[in-house]
């Protein structure tokens, strides 16, 4: 994630240990959804995009379902601004929902493929969980625009400003997705885009997880590896956290300097702090050294 070019992401993927061989890891139940998938922002996206991650689309392998939550995230704004570092503002954050929201694409794409596969397989047992990023809250962004109608802009270098700017933009994403009526998609929560935290941001992020938490909704977090302020993740306020090994774009052959043990390692380090684990992969399909790697 940290430093990487989109177009060179082919899938990521959220997995969690299941069961009592690996008690340190979230459980599915303790996390809400056993495996996630990372969408990242593409700009065509119809239900024929995202049916292999919904359920497996034939072949020699018996159908079934795939991954039970969706994160849906974009790193930079129309306007280019990276979303987790850089000075967003209204027209920016509107960006994100109007992208996902839109009739067709994105979360209206995902719950028509969940319905053809449904015709077929059955109603999947539990809806597919949907969560979206929340931009960093640049503190340096005096002038967001006004979201609560008072006739004032909201100043993110206060915690009122970045209280009113949280609170309108669960209440928009809450207010689109229920109004959409998807039959087999439910709101988990939502995402901080940012993937360090300095000891500066602990009460931004801590504020920020009361407001998703007096919503209704739960907090996910996905630090690169060994970040900074990553074993802290539970003071800050969330819910679940997933620890990247930042191993399958940093190996040998892609001019990197990362082993194969960086794997094992990430692994018991998540284990230890009680994180899950991110599978990362890169062109699997095409190129013969990024799957023996």
């Amino acid at each position: 994630m940290r430093s990487r070019s989109i177009r060179f992401v082919f899938t990521l993927l959220v997995l969690f240990a299941c069961g009592i061989a690996k008690a340190q890891y979230p459980t599915p139940a303790q996390a809400g959804f056993s495996k996630c998938a990372l969408i990242y922002d593409r700009a065509n996206r119809g239900q024929d995009d995202l049916a292999p991650y919904v359920a497996r689309q034939g072949g020699k392998v018996k159908s079934e379902w795939l991954f039970d939550a969706f994160l849906f995230l974009i790193q930079r704004s129309d306007r280019n601004i990276r979303t987790e570092y850089g000075e967003t503002r209204k027209p920016d954050w509107e960006y994100q929902l109007n992208r996902w929201y839109a009739p067709g694409r994105d979360i209206a794409a995902l719950d028509q493929a969940v319905q053809k596969d449904a015709s077929r397989l059955g109603p999947p047992s539990t809806p597919r969980r949907v969560i979206l990023s929340i931009p960093f809250l640049n503190e340096n962004v005096r002038d967001f625009g006004d979201v609560d109608g008072d006739g004032r802009t909201e100043d993110l270098s206060t915690l009122r400003g970045r209280d009113a700017v949280v609170r309108w933009y669960i209440g928009e994403a809450e207010q689109r997705f229920r109004a959409a009526g998807y039959k087999h998609l439910k709101l988990w929560g939502f995402y901080w885009m940012r993937e360090d935290i300095l000891p500066a941001h602990v009460p931004m992020v801590q504020a920020t997880a009361e407001q998703v938490h007096s919503s209704g909704y739960r907090f996910l977090w996905i630090p690169y590896h060994r970040a900074r302020g990553w074993q802290g993740w539970k003071k800050c306020g969330f819910d679940v956290a997933i620890l990247q090994p930042n191993y399958a774009f940093s190996t040998w052959h892609r001019g990197g300097n990362v082993y194969r043990n960086r794997l094992a390692s990430n692994a018991d380090l998540a284990k230890r702090f009680g994180l899950g684990v991110e599978m990362e992969c890169f062109d699997i399909f095409n190129e013969e050294s990024d799957r023996y790697t």
